[in-house]
């Protein structure tokens, strides 16, 4: 099977850096042919050694845009914001291999490829992982933890009808939708009306099987918690 793995860029050693250069590895070991289309690659800085440059595909630079002092306006901004993204992912889309068997794209940066690869070759099936959600009415950072404050009634409308114009035109163009865990599996079935499969991206419990242990009582223990 021929396998398109779409990610905004590779720049960073992060956690959806990772999932892709891990998800790359074990689709090639199993003997499907694997390419990574992003916006711009590191290899430097993005898991040196661990992705295979060769398998990275970048589309051509776009030429500077002359209107880049209006992005910071309210309103214009996020206008001129939309089309260049939407000039992005048309550039990304063309390079993708039209004998393409499947599109897997990874966070709402990548979410647009597939609404232009599919004009050119329809039909094609598309997978979305969405790790974290970044949709106008709920992102980690409006999570009570964060405090975050309280929108206004334009505030909630605008982000309304932001989310469905994303959802119509873009992230309806994908099949299935991957999610880490049921919480965020229960965002996208009130935030958009979709349904999602949880699909546990981890540890490897072949290697790490869980063990039952006695409860730990009458001693102080040290915890060691390691994020991305």
């Amino acid at each position: 099977m021929k396998i398109a793995i779409i990610v905004r860029s590779l720049t960073i050693s992060g956690g959806v850096e990772r999932q892709v250069a891990m998800l790359t590895r074990e689709f090639a070991a199993r003997g499907h042919e694997v390419t990574i289309y992003t916006y711009a690659y590191d290899p430097e800085h993005c898991f040196p050694g661990l992705i295979d440059s060769s398998r990275v595909k970048i589309p051509p630079p776009l030429a500077r845009q002359p209107l880049n002092r209006f992005y910071r306006m309210s309103g214009i901004g996020s206008l001129l914001q939309e089309i260049t993204e939407r000039v992005k992912a048309r550039s990304l889309a063309a390079i993708i291999d039209k004998d393409t068997d499947v599109l897997n794209a990874h966070e709402h940066g990548a979410v647009r490829v597939a609404r232009y690869f599919k004009r050119r070759v329809p039909g094609t099936p598309a997978v979305l992982m969405l790790s974290d959600l970044h949709l106008s009415r709920w992102s980690l950072f409006d999570d009570p933890l964060f405090r975050p404050k309280p929108r206004s009634i334009l505030q909630r409308s605008f982000a309304r009808l932001k989310d469905g114009y994303e959802n119509r035109y873009f992230i309806a163009r994908h099949e299935r939708i991957a999610v880490l865990n049921e919480r965020t599996r229960g965002f996208i079935g009130k935030y958009l009306g979709r349904d999602a499969t949880v699909v546990r991206s981890g540890v490897d419990v072949e290697r790490f099987p869980y063990r039952k242990r006695p409860a730990i009582a009458g001693r102080r223990v040290n915890v060691l918690a390691n994020a991305i």
